[in-house]
């Protein structure tokens, strides 16, 4: 845990990790007593949202422009983390469980799904495909749940009975929020849909409550990838794929359309992936049929953090990286007084015969 505080904790995080043998006890005795109830703890079940502009170059009056921070109690996220644990390990034995969702699974991650992502890529430009990438992105995914569909899907989709069932409801029923801003702070407001966004349970709530959409996509023979509420759709192109993709794209907006939740078409990208020759030679396609709308094709998409060129290299995302690191050293004149030099000697990794530049490699003192 990092010692940062929650503006709703009575007790300072840093209080609770430098006092272990005194919490440990009295919070495992909450945790006992919450999960032999199913009940959780009505105190925890409230949180202090701030809003904060996503770019500090947009407009500030403007509320679109903010992202909603919210702030929940440092031991509610304790007793999250404990359920969690247990549930994860039972669910992702269930069948109906997304074996392509990334997020929150042990020896998954956005490195394990960009790299089965690119594999895919290059596995059909060497088999002289070119692949069409659709980027998903879902309005506010996580507050536009409906409570009532997702214990029914944890009931019947993942076998969730009992008290554990009943733990989930009471987690996830009754919650309130705050708006606060500076000193000031709204009344509480009832939480009559989503997951509490900022836990550590919800994000898996999602990806349950979203399961079936896996079968939903791979009934058109598409494939694709997902990471909590980031969809990604690719086909190689064949001569029935794209009518295939945009039958699955409609289906997948009907689907979620159903169940509370809408795709957001002004952060939906595609892009059209092959060599650079074959990109030359090939049959430009600037726009892609969603079936409820056009998307215009881009050349570069980003996606999990890595930004992907239309002839499937990585030159922007280097620049990126560059241009950022340039900047991070650049700053680090200003501490410069601050640093001293390393010893070759104590630098396993630099050669002996090294270069005065590498020898002043420089280390914060302790």
């Amino acid at each position: 845990m990092p010692l940062k505080s929650s503006p709703l904790d009575e007790i300072p995080t840093k209080a609770l990790k430098s006092c272990l043998e005194m919490f440990a006890e009295l919070i495992t005795r909450l945790i006992t007593l919450s999960f032999e109830e199913g009940k959780f703890p009505e105190m925890y079940k409230c949180a202090s949202v701030t809003p904060l502009l996503k770019k500090q170059e947009l407009d500030a009056d403007l509320l679109s422009n903010y992202r909603p921070v919210s702030n929940l109690h440092t031991i509610s996220k304790i007793v999250e983390r404990v359920f969690m644990t247990r549930l994860a390990e039972h669910v992702k034995l269930s069948t109906n469980y997304n074996r392509f969702q990334s997020a929150y699974r042990r020896g998954h991650s956005t490195e394990t799904a960009l790299l089965r992502l690119l594999n895919d890529l290059y596995s059909a430009a060497d088999n002289g495909f070119r692949t069409v990438l659709v980027q998903l992105d879902l309005t506010a995914a996580f507050d536009t749940i409906d409570i009532s569909t997702l214990l029914c899907r944890l009931c019947y989709f993942f076998g969730i009975s009992g008290p554990a069932l009943n733990w989930i409801s009471s987690y996830v029923v009754g919650r309130t929020q705050f708006v606060r801003v500076g000193q000031e702070q709204s009344p509480r407001t009832d939480c009559e849909y989503g997951v509490p966004q900022g836990s550590v349970f919800g994000p898996l709530l999602f990806t349950l409550y979203i399961s079936p959409v896996a079968s939903v996509i791979s009934s058109f023979g598409i494939d694709h990838a997902q990471y909590a509420d980031d969809t990604q759709l690719y086909v190689a192109l064949k001569d029935e794929s794209l009518p295939a993709l945009t039958q699955c794209i409609k289906a997948l907006y009907h689907w979620l359309d159903c169940h509370g939740l809408c795709l957001n078409p002004e952060k939906t990208e595609a892009v059209v992936l092959d060599t650079t020759s074959r990109q030359r030679a090939g049959q430009q396609i600037d726009t892609l049929d969603t079936g409820t709308g056009y998307i215009k094709t881009s050349d570069c998409v980003k996606s999990l953090g890595v930004l992907i060129e239309c002839t499937i290299s990585f030159n922007q995302h280097v620049n990126k990286i560059c241009k950022s690191s340039y900047y991070h050293i650049k700053a680090m004149r200003h501490i410069r007084k601050l640093m001293t030099l390393l010893k070759p000697s104590l630098v396993p990794w630099l050669p002996e015969d090294s270069t005065t530049a590498m020898q002043s490699y420089m280390v914060l003192r302790t």
